[in-house]
């Protein structure tokens, strides 16, 4: 009896440590992922034209993009420039979120370089204050077979500083 007792308990224990060694080889094929970021800036309040990149830092190989930008009521986006890894075609700069399309220069080859997606140029309100949210909405990323590439996202964000008016020196 001792024995089938110790055999079970070697049996949970190995199966316990097998389930904890799922989450390394889970992160380990997060490096075949695409990984999306958005920049995180500062600004004052009433600033103009505030530069928050869209960075592809990792890219397994796509050939098209479809992704939404989500941000703060306190902020304006007012124009958008497009960086070189695929052709950009904008959307509606009044909507928010916003969405870019874009796709590989190719129609046979996978986009593989990293960089700035686009870079989204923002006036933040006069009455803006603290930490004014940048985020991911629906991302959808293709390779030049149709296939949906995985990815991950780290949304950014804009500190709004206090400018120091009213201070007394």
């Amino acid at each position: 009896m001792k024995n089938v007792k110790t055999i079970t308990l070697a049996i949970v224990l190995t199966a316990i440590c097998s389930f904890a060694l799922v989450p390394a080889f889970a992160s380990d094929a997060a490096g075949d992922d695409a990984e999306l970021k958005l920049e995180s800036v500062t600004a004052h309040a009433g600033d103009k034209n505030v530069e928050v990149k869209f960075n592809l830092v990792r890219n397994p190989g796509i050939w098209g993009i479809s992704a939404e930008v989500c941000y703060d009521e306190k902020l304006t986006l007012v124009s958008v420039e497009h960086g070189e890894l695929v052709d950009i075609i904008d959307g509606p700069l009044d909507y928010n979120p916003y969405t870019v399309y874009g796709e590989g220069k190719s129609t046979t080859i996978n986009v593989t370089a990293t960089g700035t997606v686009i870079t989204l140029i923002f006036d933040v309100a006069e009455n803006a204050s603290g930490i004014l949210p940048i985020t991911f909405g629906e991302v959808e990323l293709y390779n030049v077979n149709g296939t949906e590439v995985d990815y991950w996202t780290e949304n950014g964000f804009i500190t709004v500083e206090d400018s120091g008016a009213g201070l007394e020196l």
